[in-house]
């Protein structure tokens, strides 16, 4: 097994510099807030950077960074430490080894050389805890260089071909792994012990899933349900604020109506405080 002949901070650098020629703005965390946060850089990207062809994935929405997205984490950054603007693209850089030998775990797959890097357990738990918060506002990844010689690294980086000559793989997909490894850019490859298939996620797939997995419900109740599930504060005619009442009154709304109004105040109320979005997705629309 050969480690690259270049170190992490060599190859996180000229990306930066990538995603700035993106017309990104490119906020890095330094090696404390890092072990806080989980990732090297929060990027805020225009919606037709080229990153987001290379990733596979359709450009979000964007959020502010707030610590209550890593609420479950041992320790939560400070305000004042994160990126003052959205983000939208969050990348964890990783060096790779490269493996040459047919004694080499994940030969059996690949019958050639290819690259792997290792899961770092404490990392990866922050990152997937970042990942589930962030939804579908913004795009959480591990990258790392699909070559290992320096000369290769300067001649990329001379070229800006050093995102389009890296691999892209989400946290999620790595849950309960030790190794990501793969034999080309890209967003494919194969997680280590089980050695299944790991392909990125783009907004179709995720959609293509949610109508095969997700219980049909109307939006009363799935608001009505989403409050009960959160145990949100069940607002009523005489418990809602006079303003939510009198917003109400001239449309003429009934029971369920009026109940689906005060659980949409109640639930943007605690989203709002806990620094996260919430969305409703109409699987009945074909094209999200």
């Amino acid at each position: 097994m050969a480690v690259s002949d270049f170190e992490e901070k060599q190859y996180e650098t000229p990306a930066n510099i990538e995603l700035g020629l993106q017309h990104a703005a490119v906020f890095p965390a330094g090696q404390v807030l890092e072990a806080i946060v989980g990732y090297d850089a929060a990027v805020h990207l225009p919606q037709n950077a080229p990153i987001w062809q290379l990733l596979r994935a359709n450009a979000p929405l964007g959020l502010h960074l707030v610590p209550n997205l890593w609420q479950r984490a041992r320790v939560q950054p400070k305000p004042a430490e994160l990126p003052s603007t959205y983000v939208s693209l969050v990348f964890q850089y990783k060096r790779p080894h490269r493996l040459t030998t047919s004694k080499a775990t994940q030969w059996i797959h690949w019958h050639r050389p290819y690259y792997r890097f290792p899961i770092l357990q404490h990392q990866q738990d922050i990152l997937e805890i970042l990942e589930s918060a962030l939804a579908s506002r913004a795009v959480v990844r591990y990258a790392c260089a699909a070559f290992w010689r320096y000369k290769l690294l300067q001649n990329y980086q001379q070229s800006h071909q050093i995102l389009e000559q890296s691999a892209f793989v989400s946290p999620s997909a790595l849950v309960g792994h030790r190794f990501w490894t793969y034999d080309a850019p890209g967003t494919t490859g194969y997680a280590n012990p089980v050695g299944r298939e790991v392909r990125t996620d783009t907004m179709t797939s995720l959609w293509d899933q949610a109508k095969a997995t997700g219980r049909k419900e109307n939006l009363f109740e799935h608001l009505r349900g989403l409050a009960d599930g959160l145990s949100v504060l069940v607002l009523t005619d005489n418990t809602a604020p006079p303003w939510l009442n009198a917003f109400g009154a001239p449309k003429g709304l009934n029971a369920n109506q009026r109940q689906a109004v005060f659980d949409v105040y109640s639930l943007c109320d605690n989203f709002g405080r806990a620094g996260v979005s919430w969305f409703v997705a109409d699987l009945e629309t074909p094209n999200p």
